[in-house]
């Protein structure tokens, strides 16, 4: 489900993610959770620090069977997404790269479409997995997009 976020400068937001693997409700199911900084905004740059925790629980011994190998989201309409306006200031230990979605309607692992920004490990429609944010691991990046914002300041 997608969920349009409104920015201003100082704002905190969290983003939880969780994904049923057959229907059960079990412990191995995969789960995370981010909380979004608007570090700084302007009519041509938006900073955000991202903090990220995969929260899946899973028994002693297979932490590493249920990892996170990238993350994405949209940017609206009237922003220039080109990657070339997208700076990873700050790499994560794990989400060290930047990506776009795929294809005319920016593709996403899962179906999802619009996505502008892709933040990985490995590759934007997976990878090793044992190269992405295990069980119980977190991550802190910083994002810069350049372009055209509508803007309150």
């Amino acid at each position: 489900m997608a969920v349009a976020i409104p920015v201003t400068s100082g704002n905190t937001f969290t983003i939880d993610w969780f994904v049923d693997l057959d229907n059960s409700l079990t412990s191995s199911d995969l789960a995370a959770t981010s909380t979004w900084t608007v570090t700084s905004y302007s009519s041509t740059s938006i900073v955000l620090d991202i903090y990220i925790k995969n929260t899946t629980l899973l028994e002693v011994g297979k932490l590493d069977e249920a990892a996170l190998v990238s993350f994405g989201f949209g940017v609206g309409n009237d922003a220039n997404t080109d990657l070339s306006n997208v700076v990873l200031t700050s790499p994560g230990t794990v989400f060290d790269r930047i990506g776009e979605g795929k294809g005319k309607n920016k593709t996403f692992p899962g179906g999802f479409k619009g996505i502008d920004v892709c933040l990985m490990s490995t590759g934007c429609s997976g990878g090793d997995i044992k190269e992405g944010l295990q069980a119980g691991a977190s991550d802190l990046l910083q994002l810069e997009l350049t372009g055209r914002y509508e803007c309150c300041n």
